[in-house]
């Protein structure tokens, strides 16, 4: 995966910072496109308890680790929201999934414009992440699909 990233984007991608929940240094690490938020194998990092992937900023090239409590979300917004129906003046109640295995999960999904949502889920959702793509529907109709912010 690196490879193709190096040779499709022509950038290399060195190493960083681990980071602490709190921001603080903890480690090093080889390059943070080589992790994925939720990762707890092959992080080469030892902290004495089970350690998980919780954010990573491609920008700052530094990965946080954290336990994985942190890991869960019940509150997300939506970027370049593509609406299959009309642009709904009200909540709906739907449920959602933001990653392809995941089940599908109750949830209030409210439009703050006609591209743009917030998502309130009735229990925790693991590993929700920035820029990965959130689907949305009402029993087997697809409402609508977003960016997660």
């Amino acid at each position: 995966y690196v490879a193709f990233m190096e040779r499709y984007t022509r950038k290399k991608y060195p190493g960083g910072d681990f980071l602490d929940e709190a921001g603080h240094t903890i480690g090093r690490h080889e390059g943070a496109v080589r992790y994925t938020k939720g990762q707890r194998r092959g992080l080469k990092f030892s902290a004495g308890k089970r350690i998980f992937v919780i954010d990573k900023d491609m920008d700052r090239n530094t990965v946080t680790l954290g336990d994985e409590s942190s890991l869960f979300s019940t509150e997300i917004e939506l970027t370049d929201v593509n609406w299959i129906t009309d642009l709904p003046e009200t909540s709906l109640r739907v449920t959602g999934r933001t990653r392809y295995h995941q089940k599908e999960t109750d949830c209030t999904l409210t439009p703050l414009s006609a591209t743009r949502a917030k998502v309130i889920f009735d229990r925790p959702v693991r590993a929700v992440t920035r820029g990965q793509a959130a689907v949305f529907y009402d029993g087997d109709i697809v409402v609508c699909g977003g960016t997660i912010l």
